[in-house]
């Protein structure tokens, strides 16, 4: 089987409740943790039926008024690909 290159690239990323500061660590996070999802986990079936550069919504969820901007960005990559297996 031939392995497909992965490419990330997250052109809007919106965010309610965190600080703008930390807006860039969490989509660096998100790509990262993403690629990292996708090379073990491979593509949920669901991105595969949405178009290329078509919006993928991570949904809410909660995170702690003291969560590291990395952790929330993982987090988020979680949620994304969780919720389209």
């Amino acid at each position: 089987m031939k392995a497909q290159e992965i490419d990330v690239e997250i052109e809007e990323l919106v965010l309610h409740g965190f600080r703008p500061e930390d807006r860039h660590t969490i989509g660096e996070a998100i790509e990262r943790h993403l690629i990292a999802l996708l090379e073990t986990r491979g593509v949920p079936i669901a991105w595969l039926r949405t178009k290329v550069g078509g919006d993928l919504d991570a949904g809410c969820f909660a995170a702690g008024p003291r969560s590291a901007a990395a952790d929330t960005g993982a987090r988020i990559a979680e949620v994304m690909v969780e919720e389209r297996k």
